[in-house]
């Protein structure tokens, strides 16, 4: 199976403006998959060998604290691929990840700073996973004020969070960083990193021996500054990356090298 976005038509004009589910062998088009009125749909993820699809959405939803202001929500689903059937609809404003092992859905409302871009009920502190066979909820992970990004690990036992911690210093307020990695099914905390610097996005060597971070920071021209880092997941210590150090935290794709130990990075021109 293939799925493919086809919003607005821009894959067949002949086709509904939908997720598209094709038979790869017989190019036959087995399902099409669309919910709301959503001004985009996209694939995320297959799950369960196949029979599960999770897709995406751009929808028009009151956005801020109060809901006052019309705005552009992503959205995400989970579908039966064998007959169609919307089997969730998980909250506004939440991303969506399939665990490697298509088990498990990790959905959390994230935001790069202040909340006044997601629905005035998101929930910007809790990763939530859920059964991607079912669509029920089967764990929730409580963190600080904002959640930044989130990744499953190879194994599909842990999860890295990266989350920040709303700073008080006089009359001014500040945001600081913290990653935590979950052993998630028995929420209970593996490692915990606080920086003084945001953390904008995380992920794992493909073999988990590594985990990895984005920090951020604003330079003086306004600019935001992104630095790696990385740490050991046997013995927690950080690797010596040294200053690697980009200008967007946009980052498509990071290759590793067999032994994990080095990595290439693309970005978007």
């Amino acid at each position: 199976l293939v799925a493919i976005s086809n919003t607005r038509g821009a894959f067949a004009r002949r086709l509904p403006h939908s997720v598209l589910l094709f038979e790869v062998e017989t190019g036959r088009l087995r399902k099409t998959f669309a919910n709301g009125l959503a001004s985009a749909y996209g694939p995320l993820g297959f799950a369960e060998n196949g029979t599960r699809l999770v897709t995406s959405s751009l929808q028009w939803r009151p956005v801020g604290r109060r809901g006052s202001q019309p705005g552009v929500v992503s959205g995400a689903a989970l579908w039966n691929t064998e007959n169609g059937e919307l089997l969730r609809e998980f909250p506004d404003g939440a991303d969506a990840v399939v665990s490697g092992d298509g088990r498990w859905i990790a959905t959390a409302c994230l935001t790069s700073g202040w909340s006044d871009r997601l629905p005035p009920n998101a929930d910007t502190s809790s990763v939530t996973i859920w059964d991607a066979r079912t669509g029920e909820p089967v764990q929730t992970l409580k963190h600080e004020e904002y959640l930044r990004d989130f990744a499953f690990a190879p194994d599909s036992k842990r999860i890295l969070v990266a989350a920040q911690i709303r700073t008080q210093q006089g009359q001014s307020t500040g945001l600081e960083g913290r990653i935590v990695e979950w052993g998630w099914q028995s929420a209970r905390k593996l490692f915990v990193e606080d920086s003084a610097k945001r953390f904008a996005r995380v992920l794992y060597s493909p073999e988990g021996r590594r985990r990895f971070a984005l920090t951020e920071e604003v330079n003086q021209l306004d600019d935001s500054e992104y630095r790696f880092r990385g740490w050991d997941v046997k013995s927690g210590a950080e690797l010596p990356i040294g200053d690697y150090r980009v200008f967007t935290n946009l980052v498509s794709e990071v290759f590793f090298f067999p032994e994990a130990d080095r990595f290439i990075r693309l970005w978007p021109d």
